[in-house]
């Protein structure tokens, strides 16, 4: 049976194995686009759970595997940490082959497993390469606090709310926008450019009532894009994060003093919780339950 030490070193060396294959990979795809929390409707203590679950939890899970074999049968523990190490090893291989050789799927997994269990092997065998591993331990926790706070996801792990930038506008008269996302504008237009009054009669009768710009298009392609270059007026302003720290000077902000916010924002964070209060979010189960199942399918398409 293993000693504390051994275990903790076999714990170390899959969470080493672990954040390389897996968590580091997974981590720079959200910080490219943390887009995704926010249109999850994640808050910042979400996140930054999940980040350190997704380091953590399947280490020790797989460790727990390893001590419950090792406490029924003290010879599997081995054999079967090093079909773990193999596995992990084979999905850190996987990034390596794909960026060296366009090959089929099925080549380049067969490829990757050859790899990750010749590491197994080594590992197995000689003290170079888990004392490799044990040097490389800190790799993990390097990984989350990168992520968490040298990332734009530090603007939802640690937001800040803006002071007020509010103006005097001389006019309390409502101010209304609803945003059509993903309703292209040639969609309800007719054979001559207008509304099709036969079809969408209401949007019609306010085209008749309104100033309305038949020749207008959306700034970027993506919603956590476009609709903050909508409500903080600067087209050229990209912050990377639709969330309200990122944009200080919108038309929530600006408007605060003299008009009353009612405010369902469904793929940004703009209107600060100073102005608008706490968001209204599902139970956290559910959110992480959601979160796991679509990053699930995202890491099954990058590997």
């Amino acid at each position: 049976m293993r000693d504390r030490g051994e275990t903790l070193r076999a714990g170390l060396h899959l969470a080493v194995l672990w954040s390389f294959a897996i968590a580091k990979p997974l981590f720079d795809i959200l910080a490219d686009d943390p887009a995704f929390f926010v249109a999850r409707d994640l808050s910042g203590a979400d996140v930054a759970i999940f980040s350190v679950g997704l380091v953590v939890l399947p280490p020790l899970l797989l460790l727990g595997v390893e001590r419950l074999a090792d406490l029924l049968r003290g010879g599997l523990a081995r054999p079967l940490h090093l079909m773990l190490i193999a596995v992990l090893a084979s999905a850190l291989a996987i990034q390596f082959v794909k960026e060296v050789a366009e090959r089929p799927a099925a080549l380049i997994i067969l490829a990757a497993l050859v790899l990750g269990s010749a590491f197994a092997v080594v590992y197995g065998r000689t003290e170079f390469a888990p004392s490799m591993l044990t040097v490389l331990s800190p790799a993990p926790l390097a990984f989350l606090a990168l992520f968490l706070v040298a990332s734009p996801v530090e603007r939802i792990v640690l937001p800040d709310d803006p002071e007020t930038a509010a103006r005097s506008v001389g006019s309390d008269a409502p101010v209304v926008i609803v945003v059509f996302d993903e309703l292209p504008l040639a969609s309800l237009l007719d054979g001559r450019g207008r509304i099709d009054a036969s079809r969408y009669p209401s949007f019609a009768e306010l085209a008749r009532r309104s100033t309305w710009y038949r020749n207008t298009t959306a700034v970027a392609a993506h919603t956590s894009r476009g609709l903050p270059a909508i409500l903080a007026g600067d087209s050229e302003l990209d912050a990377g994060v639709p969330v309200a720290g990122a944009y200080p000077e919108n038309l929530f902000t600006v408007l605060s003093a003299s008009h009353e916010m009612h405010v369902v924002e469904a793929a940004t964070q703009l209107c600060p919780e100073s102005i608008c209060g706490e968001r209204e979010r599902d139970p956290f189960a559910e959110r992480m339950t959601s979160l796991i199942g679509d990053l699930a399918v995202v890491e099954a398409r990058r590997l």
